[in-house]
């Protein structure tokens, strides 16, 4: 069996998401196996305005993340830009880096410190 062949059987029997696919379904709230060109063109949109087109990437990139003009996914630190401009919770933005992207997703940990009797005494 040919490396292509094993391939294409492998895509066949695992649940496989493509990043553009996952994302226009994302932005949609529509998730699904398959998207029509419109519907990709109007995942863009909406992420463009959401993201009052901040420059997280040129919109030839933007597009290719929905699958418009070729297929390209943003690396992990534009996840976290898209985040912060969509104002995604933790499990939104480990949702997109786990089932989007296949990556470790992330934690949160908040520190919390008592202050030292340095810092309370009066001068």
């Amino acid at each position: 069996m040919s490396l292509e062949n094993a391939l294409k059987q492998f895509l066949e029997k695992t649940d496989f998401v493509r990043f553009d696919t996952f994302f226009t379904g994302f932005m949609l709230g529509v998730p699904k196996d398959c998207y029509t060109e419109e519907e990709r063109k109007q995942a863009c949109s909406l992420f463009c305005e959401k993201t009052d087109k901040r420059e997280i990437a040129s919109y030839p990139t933007i597009r290719k993340w929905f699958g418009l003009g070729g297929k390209t996914k943003p690396d992990r630190m534009q996840i976290f830009e898209i985040a912060f401009a969509l104002s995604l919770s933790a499990q939104d933005v480990n949702l997109i880096l786990k089932d989007g992207m296949f990556e470790p997703g992330i934690r949160i940990c908040l520190l919390y410190t008592s202050p030292s009797p340095r810092d309370t005494e009066r001068s």
